[in-house]
């Protein structure tokens, strides 16, 4: 019987780290699938509009989409999803819908807001951004920490300066949220059938840090091996009792957001917690990364699921949805 066809599709084309991580990510999930008996290849989407020439001249089964770009922009990440389901390929991961409505930090916290899931204030005016005491300023559409650094985190009275000087040294759109000083969590969720798992809950430490640096994980604690935060920034899946009840809240509202934004096959929910031990939602990422080192696989793997068992369950997903239901596709609440 002739294996499966499966295209593991990525927009990665520069030479950057976070660029250079996408494709070996590609790479170790081709590697992955071709190990559990797939007919697994790679395929790069480039070029505007974008085009899948492949999806009619070499019709794969399954597309394993990894596209957190296109040709160096994030916003376009999106945009060859509802090509593959004109042609009704399956793809990994969430749909085309719930990805757009995740493309924007700010559209994502109005979604927040609007649904009661809490997320640090973020206010658009002056006057009123220099009423918070710190802020940290991050793109509005740039994910991987691009364009984040200490100097992110500023008092509320310079927001507007900062927004401005970012804006001019890295493009795109950039915008302050309050910063959350305190405890940072990455909960990540994976599809089982009608239901969600929220997997083992990560706790990001930030040891040795001087006593002024901000507790952030920024662009170099991610991809600057020569940095001390790179260094000094490990996860930990291990939890005193004394944690549960705020371990089952952060699960619980993971869960919440799940629903609202509309997910599916997997993604990403990260938390800052505060003196109080109040959880804050930072962000959702519907396309976490899924390289073998990074936390998703680490987190599958507290659980017993191992890298190339993940990879063959996220693929399986689509697959059976599609048996179920050709023309399923999940949308945001209220998008």
């Amino acid at each position: 019987m002739k294996p499966l066809s499966i295209i593991v599709m990525h927009g990665a084309s520069g030479d950057d780290p976070d660029e250079r991580d996408t494709r070996d990510t590609a790479e170790a999930i081709r590697a992955a699938l071709s190990r559990r008996g797939f007919d697994a290849r790679l395929a790069h989407v480039s070029g505007r509009p974008s085009t899948l020439p492949w999806a009619v001249g070499d019709r794969p089964g399954l597309v394993f989409n990894m596209v957190e770009a296109i040709d160096r922009d994030m916003q376009r990440a999106a945009e060859v999803l509802p090509l593959l389901e004109e042609d009704g390929i399956p793809y990994t991961g969430c749909s085309s819908a719930a990805q757009l409505a995740a493309l924007s930090k700010t559209a994502q916290k109005r979604l927040m807001a609007r649904h009661g899931l809490p997320t640090p204030a973020w206010p658009q005016s002056g006057p009123a951004l220099a009423k918070l005491d710190r802020v940290i300023v991050k793109s509005v559409t740039e994910h991987a920490s691009l364009g984040i650094d200490p100097q992110s985190v500023v008092p509320g009275a310079r927001a507007v300066k900062e927004i401005a000087r970012r804006e001019a040294r890295f493009g795109g759109r950039f915008f302050a949220e309050e910063y959350i000083p305190g405890r940072e969590f990455n909960l990540s969720l994976l599809e089982f059938g009608e239901d969600v798992k929220v997997l083992p809950p990560a706790e990001i430490l930030f040891q040795d840090f001087t006593p002024d640096a901000p507790r952030i994980v920024d662009y170099a604690a991610k991809w600057d091996e020569t940095a001390h935060s790179y260094h000094h920034t490990p996860r930990q899946f291990t939890f005193p009792n004394s944690d549960n009840a705020l371990l089952g809240l952060l699960a619980d509202l993971a869960r919440r957001t799940w629903e609202v934004f509309g997910l599916s096959g997997y993604a990403r929910v990260d938390f800052r917690v505060d003196a109080g031990g109040r959880p804050w939602i930072l962000e959702v990422n519907t396309n976490p990364c899924l390289a073998p080192d990074a936390g998703f696989a680490a987190a599958a793997e507290q659980t017993g699921m191992g890298y190339d068992a993940l990879i063959a369950h996220l693929a399986a997903l689509p697959l059976a949805a599609a048996e179920k239901d050709p023309r399923h596709v999940p949308h945001p609440q209220d998008c």
